[in-house]
């Protein structure tokens, strides 16, 4: 699986991937770990997305004051198609991400993740990422 994550650390992480089944069938999966320390629960908000075993898909991941939203656009597509539910930001924060006896000051990532779970070496590829804060009222 490979996709864009939101990352604050391991309990405390918004992360889209796609992957597959056994059978080639690919999806994308939304997963979460939402101040899950210490027993690091994995949730899976909202259903897996069907989507073509071929292909290129953009994905986009947009933060506004405290709400994650995730986007996707198939190949060939212009316009990126929102997955819900919305997201709440605010958990990858030092805030509210931190443990006092593991120190609590990494601020968040956003990052490209890979993993390869059934260890048959499958590539992800990865063709660009932007990166793009919008400017607020009182930039100038």
């Amino acid at each position: 699986m490979a996709g864009l994550l939101l990352y604050y650390g391991r309990y405390n992480f918004h992360y889209l991937a796609v992957t597959a089944h056994c059978d080639g069938k690919r999806e994308l999966l939304p997963m979460s770990s939402e101040a899950s320390f210490p027993d690091g629960r994995l949730s899976f908000p909202g259903a897996p997305i069907p989507i073509p075993d071929t292909g290129r898909v953009r994905l986009r991941m947009e933060v506004k004051n405290s709400v994650l939203t995730w986007s996707y656009a198939l190949e060939g597509e212009a316009a990126f198609t929102p997955i819900a539910p919305k997201l709440d930001a605010s958990l990858i924060s030092d805030e509210c991400g931190g443990h006092a006896e593991h120190g609590s000051f990494t601020g968040a990532f956003v990052a490209l993740a890979c993993h390869d779970l059934n260890g048959t070496a499958a590539p992800a590829d990865f063709f660009y990422m932007t990166y793009a804060p919008e400017k607020g009222a009182m930039d100038a």
